[in-house]
């Protein structure tokens, strides 16, 4: 909420929505806003008590990972014998179960993955499962999906320094 609305926010009449789960039917409900405090109001009076996992969307744009949460998550927690996968969902802005797809569809996109023998984070591409959030139906084919889940790097610098330390090879 501290971050300032974009002009597709301000200029598209209804930029926002609240999904949530109907307790009488089990479907998944949409209401659109135009603002986001007017939707925050409706969850806090009256979304909440029917489904605690209420989502507010954005439909303009998606969020990255807020700098406290980084590397936060439990990307793979066992359950009952599978995993379960966590990962931030960048239109729900929260933490979220992401689920495959029931139709097996993958693609190819470039992934961090840790390399021993440099010692340090490197980028390839891999075949990914289309995977999908239950709340609001944004996919892990999303840019913004990406760059928020990839693995965080810190790099310190020493006081006065004006430029990175080259990495050893």
């Amino acid at each position: 909420m501290k971050e300032p609305l974009t002009t597709g926010q301000m200029n598209n009449r209804l930029a926002w929505y609240v999904t949530w789960v109907s307790p009488r039917t089990g479907n998944r409900l949409k209401k659109h806003f135009m603002s986001p405090w007017v939707a925050l109001e409706f969850i806090a009076t009256k979304a909440q008590y029917a489904d605690p996992h209420v989502a507010l969307v954005s439909r303009q744009r998606q969020y990255d990972v807020p700098a406290r949460f980084r590397g936060k998550f439990p990307h793979k927690q066992p359950f009952r014998g599978r995993e379960r996968t966590w990962y931030w969902c960048p239109c729900c802005m929260q933490p979220r179960r992401f689920r495959g797809t029931k139709e097996k569809q993958e693609f190819h996109a470039m992934v961090k993955t840790w390399s021993e023998e440099k010692r340090r984070y490197v980028w390839k591409e891999r075949k990914l499962r289309l995977l999908h959030c239950s709340y609001c139906g944004s996919t892990n084919r999303m840019d913004a999906f990406r760059r928020s889940n990839q693995p965080w790097e810190v790099r310190k610098f020493k006081r006065g320094a004006r430029r990175a330390r080259r990495r050893r090879r």
